[in-house]
């Protein structure tokens, strides 16, 4: 069936993302191919009431309205339920070609947002579809928390797995969402380090990653602060970085306000060097130890972990920070195993045998 583009009205949870604002660059990428490819399909809509809805495709149809007017586009009329009607806007956001950052993040906050404020949904997801990772389904015990927020696993359920999201995407955008300030995700773009000089107000998605740290909730001036630093520091492979705040948290409050302030280079932050003493007096001793080299090497797992979905790395790149773990390997993880032998904490297998 055909209808005039004025009897559409946008879909009912399109102000879920960006306010329903429309990106006018998508629009006029769509524009420039109208007249050699044509609308590309019939327009999926939805009946409510007495109006007919768009449940995707709104820049399609902007595009159109722009270049030719009030014309007639051929639409397909389905029965879609509350949750398909939202799912099929976000996936078709998600799945677009050269979305921007702040696209995908608004959509995968989106869909947080949806199933956070419909409980029904939410428990229907958990009851009856598998874990998209491990086929297994989802726990029946869960913690208050669990049972009142949705997760990460949740929304790869609700958008049909991880073809449209990978986890590592979710949790990185739900940990920006919480910890980055509004002014820095107002700056952040997709991009190569190279175009971080196109714009001085640029943060690249990478970056803002590594700056989502939970040292910087509630913490917006400091955060503001250090995301300048970085961008004017000497050191900008963004791995490096990672390593320069997990430096940067344990430094002296007197250094720290000296490099937000840009009297120093946050490259030259110094480090305090943790070392082992094989002739610890007290177990409580060694305990702080084990705890404190144990929170540093967890804190730059989750930094890797964050930056190679996002960074979306070559095998040659894998390979490069597959060495430089061994390297870390050897100079940190392998004498905090030594320690822990030369202090009985564990043994050889050799001799617990």
């Amino acid at each position: 069936m055909k209808m005039r583009i004025s009897q559409l009205r946008a879909n009912p949870y399109k102000q879920m993302v960006a306010g329903g604002k429309l990106v006018q660059e998508q629009v006029d990428a769509i524009k420039a191919n109208l007249t050699t490819l044509g609308f590309m399909g019939a327009l999926p809509v939805i009946k409510i009431g007495d109006n007919y809805h768009i449940v995707s495709g709104h820049h399609r149809v902007e595009a159109v309205k722009q270049n030719f007017g009030d014309v007639e586009i051929e639409v397909t009329l389905h029965e879609y339920n509350e949750d398909n009607l939202f799912r099929g806007m976000i996936i078709e956001n998600l799945t677009q070609s050269g979305k921007e950052w702040d696209v995908e993040h608004g959509n995968i906050i989106a869909v947080f947002d949806y199933l956070n404020n419909n409980p029904e949904s939410l428990n229907q997801i958990r009851g009856s579809i598998s874990r998209p990772a491990t086929g297994r389904h989802m726990p029946q015990r869960m913690n208050i928390e669990y049972q009142n927020n949705a997760t990460s696993t949740d929304v790869i359920a609700f958008l049909g797995g991880e073809k449209v999201a990978s986890k590592t995407q979710v949790n990185s955008h739900k940990q920006m969402e919480a910890n980055l300030t509004p002014e820095i995700k107002e700056r952040v773009k997709f991009g190569h380090r190279g175009e971080r000089d196109k714009g001085n107000d640029v943060i690249l998605a990478t970056q803002a990653t590594i700056l989502a740290l939970d040292y910087f909730k509630d913490k917006p001036e400091e955060q503001n602060d250090i995301a300048r630093a970085l961008k004017n520091s000497r050191e900008q492979r963004v791995r490096e970085q990672g390593k320069l705040l997990t430096i940067y948290q344990k430094a002296p409050e007197e250094e720290k306000q000296r490099i937000r302030s840009g009297q120093i280079d946050i490259a030259d932050v110094s480090e305090e060097r943790v070392t082992i003493s094989p002739d610890m007096k007290t177990t409580n001793d060694r305990v702080d130890k084990i705890i404190d080299m144990v929170d540093e090497l967890m804190q730059e797992i989750r930094t890797f972990t964050r930056m190679g979905e996002v960074q979306r790395m070559t095998i040659a790149q894998n390979k490069r920070i597959q060495k430089s773990l061994l390297i870390d390997f050897k100079f940190t993880l392998s004498p905090f195993i030594k320690m822990l032998q030369k202090n009985v904490i564990i043994k050889p297998r050799e001799e617990a045998q």
